[in-house]
């Protein structure tokens, strides 16, 4: 087993290693599928450094602002969507496939999911099937300014939900 940078560094100043064998090696590779899944996920600007646990916290709380009735406008909504595009492209990407963190990753998108496709079940469709199932149909209730929104864009109603 070659030994890491950290426990060469950790033996010539005589530091004592906490990392039982083989961890270190498992933060290697953690750090490689970090690396890789933000060159898949290719942001710019502010959520080009986030993390796979960044993404599932955004999506997560996107979700949850969505079963209490989305209170922001189509823009901010379509706009939240895009962390979900960039999650599906992440998951489908064969150069992730080999991580053990991929599927780790997909497990937890993978919950939040069915939470958002029972939301979207209840709703109105209003893209064709091309689109992305994240996509296709608005959850069936919103705040003002969605509900507002999706008549305006859509000529469909969702039943409003107050702040």
């Amino acid at each position: 087993e070659s030994t890491s940078a950290f426990t060469k560094v950790a033996k010539k100043y005589g530091w004592q290693t906490a990392f039982p064998p083989g961890l270190s090696r498992s933060f290697l590779k953690m750090s490689e599928f970090i690396r890789g899944f933000r060159d898949v996920a290719g942001e710019k600007g502010a959520r080009r450094s986030w993390s796979p646990a960044g993404y599932i916290d955004a999506w997560n709380s996107f979700v949850v602002e969505c079963e209490e009735g989305y209170q922001w406008s189509i823009y901010e909504y379509e706009n939240a969507l895009e962390v979900r595009d960039v999650i599906g492209r992440v998951i489908s990407a064969p150069e992730l496939g080999s991580y053990p963190e991929l599927r780790i990753f997909a497990e937890a998108v993978a919950e939040i999911d069915e939470r958002f496709a029972s939301l979207l079940h209840a709703g109105p469709s209003v893209l064709p099937e091309p689109a992305f199932w994240w996509h296709r149909n608005l959850p069936g209730h919103a705040g003002p300014d969605l509900a507002a929104d999706v008549q305006t864009h859509y000529a469909v109603q969702l039943r409003r939900v107050e702040p």
